[in-house]
């Protein structure tokens, strides 16, 4: 199978609103303990995920390639998601430091992704823009493209440092132990096993994780619309892509409306990746004008790149309104925290975790 495919067959869901019906338990762990589906499916997309990572890894090495330097930093975010469902704190050293690695590596080759999509942007405008324009887009491609000349060696020989293999094999090993299944129970809950595969347990950490991510996500949210500020909006992205990956694992174990969920939140991040951006390309052509060696070298321009900037802006603004139509009259928005809420409710048995409502 294609690492980070999914086309397993499998038709059920988990319990309470989690659970549509329940397969019978599969006996893959000693002492006669019955692990579930939704264990085994888990399994299976930790596999596919460090698969992927891994293979990922000489591609962004030769060069660092845009397709594989993003691929590589949403995998590890998937695989971090699904790590944190398969192993609660308190963890495993070797999951520690596999995380540690996870999160290192998309630190390491994020100013490459930003300089990526800032020249992908840079040439959309070119091409689409008047001669008198479009020499000005060229000036600002031309100092990102130093920039990342810059950055680059410097980040690829950092990533090529980390002991990624390592952390590769001994994951491997877990996922193929007979014993990974009493290892990630957690204190307390091996006896629970016995019962009902661990379907309950599953159903405990995602709602668990679900009620962290979408109160992450909501406050998030709430502090970006008073204060739009680009490192305000990234942390805003983050909790988004943190909220979508955990529901896409939500979407692959069955549970209902996860799909319309993350449809939903695939249109958000998009919407905010490009605002996020936008601020960003203000920020690299205000530096640009800032440096005296352009300005002296390229007098003519000034004034022409100065306009892009006020244009920038106009879009960088329409873009934060659409964000706030997003999360304010959006019947999408209201729908996920409907769902979330549902989900926590049901999960919770009580409902004391209910997500948050304004």
């Amino acid at each position: 199978m294609k690492a980070g495919t999914n086309n397993d067959s499998v038709t059920n869901a988990m319990p309470g609103l989690l659970v549509a019906a329940i397969t019978p338990s599969v006996d893959s762990a000693k002492g006669g303990v019955q692990e579930a589906w939704e264990w085994i499916k888990l399994r299976k997309i930790v596999r596919r995920q460090i698969d992927k990572f891994i293979s990922l890894v000489p591609d962004t090495l030769r060069g660092g390639n845009l397709g594989a330097v993003t691929e590589m930093r949403i995998t590890s975010r998937r695989l971090e998601q699904i790590l944190d469902l398969l192993y609660p704190r308190p963890r495993p050293r070797r999951i520690k430091k596999l995380r540690r690695q996870l999160k290192a590596c998309r630190r390491t080759l994020g100013k490459l992704r930003n300089y990526d999509a800032l020249l992908t942007m840079v040439d959309e405008c070119i091409t689409t823009t008047g001669p008198s324009d479009g020499e000005a887009w060229k000036a600002v491609r031309e100092y990102l493209e130093k920039l990342k000349v810059q950055h680059a060696p410097a980040a690829l020989e950092k990533l090529g440092r980390m002991n990624l293999t390592a952390s590769y094999l001994k994951l491997k090993q877990d996922l193929d132990s007979e014993d990974l299944f009493r290892l990630v129970a957690g204190n307390g809950d091996l006896a629970n096993l016995k019962v009902d595969g661990g379907k309950n347990l599953i159903t405990k950490r995602i709602t668990t994780s679900l009620d962290h991510r979408w109160r992450a996500f909501e406050a998030a949210v709430e502090k970006s619309r008073n204060d739009p500020r680009e490192e305000v909006i990234h942390r805003m992205r983050i909790a988004a892509k943190r909220l979508r990956y955990l529901t896409e694992a939500m979407e692959k174990l069955h549970v209902n409306g996860s799909s319309e969920i993350v449809s939903w939140l695939q249109s958000f991040q998009r919407t905010v990746g490009r605002w996020h951006d936008r601020e960003l390309l203000e920020h690299a052509m205000s530096d640009m004008l800032a440096k005296s060696g352009f300005c002296l070298g390229h007098p003519r321009l000034v004034q022409e790149v100065q306009k892009l900037i006020a244009r920038n802006h106009e879009a960088k603004e329409a873009l934060e309104r659409k964000f706030s139509w997003m999360t304010s009259r959006s019947r999408h928005f209201n729908e996920t925290r409907e769902w979330v809420s549902q989900l926590l409710t049901n999960g919770n048995g009580n409902g004391a975790n209910k997500a948050t409502s304004h």
